[in-house]
């Protein structure tokens, strides 16, 4: 895989028209029924199901490449929450269907057929919940040194494979894959909520995991969603501080997706390479294009404005 140049594409949700036009933006070209390039690879960061309009088209694009061994799927939050609801265990879903479950899952659901999603699911199981290779490593909200050596011992890979409901009876392995494909987060102090951008009001909220010696709240945040004032400057407490990972500059870059960034792409560090840009806010679909063993630029960065993806 290091001979490649490799392209780190964000949280699709959808939006599958969009990364065919990135894809061929990027030089694949469709033949033999997937994108295919002889110079470059694809890594899926995750989150290709729900929201968009087009969840289908995205995941048809993506395992293809996949089975073309021009691509890597890593899974996302999303991606387990439907395997979830979809997969059975003794006759029943391995997680209940709640309203809220469901809402969140209705892009999904309705663009399918019932067998091939659960087709899909199945096949979704082999694929990795990280990347970690010599030059570069790959996960979907969270470098977590920690939980990644749980789940690779409970998994002996990367990949849940048939062993996946264990991510939801099993507490410890649950908490580590919440951590890999969730983020830290911490809870706002005084009972207090916030109103976030997509109408949900939340009591906790998602916290850089790079940060090594915050003294606020405002230090930490890392969410399109700023907390208010107040909260911003509260101090964050020594159990607060040691409940986060912490991932050190010295270490391999590593590229993730998630946390619903605007604005023009950039390294959020020296080391790290945040692609979640609101494609399926009718913003930006992103590839971050890696040569393993150089420095991250921000020259390295495409993308396809998505708004064109509901018209």
């Amino acid at each position: 895989m290091t001979d490649r140049i490799i392209d780190f594409i964000g949280d699709v949700h959808g939006c599958g028209q969009t990364l065919g036009r990135l894809l061929r933006k990027l030089g694949y070209q469709f033949e033999q029924g997937a994108y295919r390039h002889s110079e470059r690879r694809v890594v899926f960061i995750g989150d290709l199901f729900d929201r968009g309009p087009r969840v289908r088209l995205a995941t048809q694009i993506a395992r293809a490449m996949v089975e073309a061994d021009q691509a890597t799927w890593v899974l996302g939050n999303h991606e387990l929450d439907v395997m979830s609801l979809v997969l059975i265990e003794g006759g029943q879903p391995i997680r209940p269907a709640t309203q809220h479950a469901l809402k969140l899952a209705r892009a999904t659901f309705s663009d399918f057929d019932p067998a091939e999603l659960l087709s899909l699911c199945e096949w979704l199981r082999d694929c990795p919940l990280f990347m970690d290779q010599p030059e570069w490593r790959a996960v979907h909200a969270c470098w977590d040194q920690h939980a990644i050596d749980w789940v690779r011992q409970r998994f002996n890979g990367a990949s849940p494979g048939t062993s996946f409901s264990q991510i939801y009876r099993d507490e410890a392995l649950k908490k580590s894959v919440a951590r890999l494909v969730r983020g830290p987060s911490l809870p706002l102090p005084q009972g207090r909520y916030i109103q976030s951008s997509d109408g949900v009001s939340r009591k906790r909220f998602r916290v850089a995991f790079w940060i090594d010696d915050p003294n606020t709240l405002g230090d930490l945040v890392f969410q399109p969603d700023p907390l208010p004032e107040d909260l911003s400057e509260y101090p964050v407490d020594q159990d607060q501080h040691s409940s986060l990972p912490y991932y050190a500059p010295h270490l391999p870059p590593v590229f993730f997706g998630h946390y619903w960034r605007r604005g023009t792409p950039e390294p959020v560090a020296s080391n790290l390479v945040c692609l979640d840009y609101c494609a399926v806010l009718r913003e930006k679909l992103v590839c971050y294009s890696h040569q393993p063993g150089e420095n991250l630029d921000a020259c390295h960065f495409s993308w396809i404005e998505s708004v064109s993806e509901w018209r």
